[in-house]
């Protein structure tokens, strides 16, 4: 059994003064209540009755993450969606060149480099997921 009190138990953690000991239990009640807020949410959003162990993980891990992290996240799937839209875009071109059997440098050329900026930034989307 560990010498930790629990959030809430109103006892000082060991090793801390007074007054880091009640910013202490401050803090800790405060992100017990965001988890069970969090985790309600997920449930929710789940369409579940009861808060299952995956929802407070997810919260959990929600609440783990820094801002830039999320921030790095968010940037990362729009990078994936760019990349898709872009390795389309040339692909729809090439396609369309070649039904119409009409090439042009410019046209071959712009086409395949919207297929490799998109397969770039899709697999650089992959990689950090």
């Amino acid at each position: 059994m560990t010498d930790h009190p629990l959030p809430g138990s109103g006892a000082v953690p060991p090793h801390f003064t007074q007054q880091a000991g009640a910013l202490f239990e401050e803090k800790a009640a405060a992100y017990v209540l965001n988890l069970s807020e969090l985790s309600q949410k997920a449930a929710k959003r789940t369409h579940d009755e009861m808060v299952t162990k995956r929802h407070v993980e997810d919260a959990a891990r929600f609440l783990g993450t820094t801002p830039t992290q999320n921030l790095k996240d968010i940037l990362v799937k729009v990078f994936g969606v760019v990349g898709a839209t872009l390795f389309g875009s040339g692909i729809s071109q090439l396609l369309s060149m070649a039904s119409a059997n009409e090439y042009t440098k410019d046209g071959v050329w712009g086409s395949m480099a919207l297929i490799v900026i998109g397969v770039l930034t899709a697999a650089y989307h992959i990689l950090n997921n």
